[in-house]
C-alpha cells in the first residue's frame, strides 16, 4: 500500500524527515495511517542511515519499539504516538547532524557512539577526545581491513 498516496502527501525526499515533512504527517486526518507513515520511515531510516551504527541503531529501535508497543495496547491515543514519533524523528535528524558537525564520517561515527555509550567515557573525555579516538579506531580498522584483503 502507498502510504503516501492514501494520505494525500507527495513523495518527498525524506532522507532527513524535515521538520516541513513532519508537520505535513501531523495534520494527516487519518492518525492510523499517519502512524504507519512513521514507523516505516523510521524502520527505513534506521536500515539506511544507521546500518554499521549499532549503537544508534539499537537505541531508536527500543524508542520505536516502545512507542508503538504503547499504541498496540491501547496505552495511548494515535495522536500521542505521532507526537512521540515526530520527536524520535527529529532527534533521529539531530544525531545525524552532530556527526556531520563534529566531521566524522559514518564509521567514525560508529565508534564514537561506541565510546560515548559509556557514561563514564564521556565524563572522563570530552567530545573531541572522543571523536579523536574514533577516527583513530576507524583508520586502524581500515588499515587491518586492507591488510586482510592483501
Amino acid at each position: 500500500m502507498d502510504v503516501f498516496k492514501v494520505t494525500g502527501l507527495k513523495n518527498p525526499d525524506i532522507s532527513i524527515m524535515s521538520v516541513q515533512f513532519l508537520a505535513e504527517v501531523a495534520k494527516i486526518p487519518q492518525k492510523n495511517l499517519a502512524v504507519e507513515l512513521l514507523q516505516r520511515l523510521i524502520k527505513d531510516e534506521l536500515k539506511t542511515k544507521f546500518k554499521t551504527n549499532v549503537v544508534k541503531q539499537k537505541r531508536f529501535s527500543e524508542l520505536l519499539t516502545a512507542s508503538l508497543n504503547k499504541y498496540s495496547n491501547r496505552a495511548v491515543e494515535a495522536a500521542q504516538v505521532i507526537a512521540e514519533l515526530i520527536e524520535m524523528a527529529k532527534k533521529f535528524r539531530e544525531e545525524l547532524e552532530r556527526g556531520v558537525a563534529l566531521g566524522l564520517t559514518d564509521a567514525e561515527q560508529s565508534f564514537y557512539d561506541a565510546l560515548a555509550d559509556n557514561p563514564s567515557a564521556q565524563e572522563l573525555m570530552k567530545e573531541d577526545v572522543l571523536a579523536t579516538m574514533a577516527r583513530e579506531l576507524a583508520e586502524a580498522n581500515k588499515s587491518i581491513g586492507s591488510t586482510e584483503t592483501n
